[in-house]
């Protein structure tokens, strides 16, 4: 069925959602769509018979990184599960990245929940790649699951907390006037970066019957089906993704796999340069864009 369009939000209208869902201070040091809280002594005391700060150990960070207690619904610290700190005798989740697989083997320290060891696996990839990142999948396995899936034990998203932070305090801006003279003037009317030359959507092709349309007058940036160079920004500096996604009025935010709940970076960028996202891909998409904040695009 055809996705119908959705008109471009006036810049006050993101502005909004992000007072809504950045914390006042302007950051979030924990979680990306709500401000963290810590809890109170009597909420601790019926939790755990006490036993917090949860303790995770996690192998993917580095050993130069600080890590220590974090802000969050639950008090936490995160160790180093190949450098813990002295005197620690357990420890309550393993945390790794992988995208499949059992994990690796898990320290001596990890204590038993409820009956069994917690291991947590987190990837920011899609099941259309790899599939032991289902949900289903993860769970056979004994493994909590951390994905993009709104299915998962805990989702993850690839809206980050420091974006929504960044539109409370200065709202992208939709700079139609600037736009429209460089339409005027010839300019390109869209762009595509893509890196990964294997998508599982018809990405590529649509972008061609775009560029069709269009008059020759998309560019596609990225690795695959370049059409033009990177541009040049300030002092012949090769421009950041916001400035060349700047140069055009539309972005055509088009995903790799056309999953559920797999929303990636791509229309956000969009909203960050002040451009309209063209999206294609996860079926829900619309859900986790701000209503009216761009279009949606189908294979005809």
């Amino acid at each position: 069925p055809e996705v119908p369009p959705l008109e471009v939000a006036p810049a006050a209208a993101v502005a909004g959602l992000a007072a809504t869902l950045a914390d006042p201070a302007g950051e979030s040091p924990c979680c990306a769509l709500a401000p963290p809280r810590l809890l109170s002594a009597a909420e601790i005391a019926r939790l755990d018979d006490g036993r917090l700060p949860v303790t995770i150990a996690t192998l993917d960070i580095g050993r130069k990184e600080k890590v220590g207690p974090i802000a969050c619904d639950v008090p936490c610290q995160v160790v180093h599960a190949h450098a813990p700190p002295p005197g620690l005798r357990e420890v309550d989740v393993l945390l790794f990245r992988a995208n499949g697989g059992s994990g690796p083997p898990e320290p001596a320290t990890l204590r038993q929940v409820g009956g069994q060891k917690l291991r947590a696996m987190a990837s920011m990839e899609c099941e259309s790649y790899y599939p032991d990142l289902k949900s289903t999948a993860l769970r056979r396995r004994g493994l909590v699951g951390l994905t993009t899936s709104r299915e998962s034990d805990v989702p993850l998203t690839y809206l980050r907390a420091g974006s929504v932070a960044s539109w409370g305090r200065r709202p992208p801006a939709f700079d139609a006037q600037r736009l429209r003279a460089h339409v005027a003037a010839g300019g390109g009317l869209l762009s595509l970066v893509a890196s990964n030359c294997a998508a599982l959507t018809p990405r590529q092709p649509l972008f061609a019957e775009l560029r069709r349309l269009l008059g020759g007058r998309a560019e596609s940036l990225g690795r695959c089906g370049r059409t033009a160079p990177w541009p040049s920004c300030a002092g012949g500096r090769p421009c950041s993704k916001h400035g060349a996604l700047r140069l055009y009025p539309f972005y055509f935010a088009a995903e790799n796999s056309a999953v559920t709940d797999y929303f990636t970076e791509k229309a956000f960028d969009a909203l960050e340069a002040g451009v309209v996202p063209i999206y294609f891909g996860a079926p829900n998409g619309h859900e986790f864009l701000p209503p009216g904040s761009g279009m949606g695009a189908e294979p005809p």
